[in-house]
């Protein structure tokens, strides 16, 4: 297991390699393919797609997320999907103004808080 983890995580692991550690039954392997910058995003698409938060949540943080995954997260079920996103000053403007609008005061208020720094 720690080995997956280590290779999940590093930005020098082959994207097959990535591809196949996606499909692990472990969260915390997933999540680190989802965080790792070099994780291709067709599996980046398939990983926002996860039943759990913390593998979306790493989408959201992968610096490398197409707009388009981040679009579709940011309308994310998961009120600690859309917070993470809120709080993350990487996210293009136009999402955390969309989140701005968030149903949820957390993630509204988060979301102008990160857009005015």
């Amino acid at each position: 297991m720690h080995i997956r983890l280590i290779l999940a995580g590093n930005p020098h692991t082959p994207g097959f390699v990535l591809t196949n550690l996606a499909k692990e039954n472990n969260t915390h392997v997933r999540s680190r393919v989802a965080e790792n910058p070099t994780t291709p995003p067709d599996i980046l698409s398939e990983l926002a797609e996860d039943s759990n938060v913390d593998v979306r949540l790493g989408v959201a943080e992968n610096p490398n997320a197409p707009k388009l995954i981040l679009e579709k997260l940011a309308r994310d079920q998961s009120e600690d999907v859309r917070l993470g996103m809120a709080e993350n000053p990487h996210i293009p403007a136009e999402i955390l103004q969309s989140l701005a609008a968030d149903e949820n005061i957390f993630v509204a208020t988060s979301a102008a808080k990160t857009l005015a720094q």
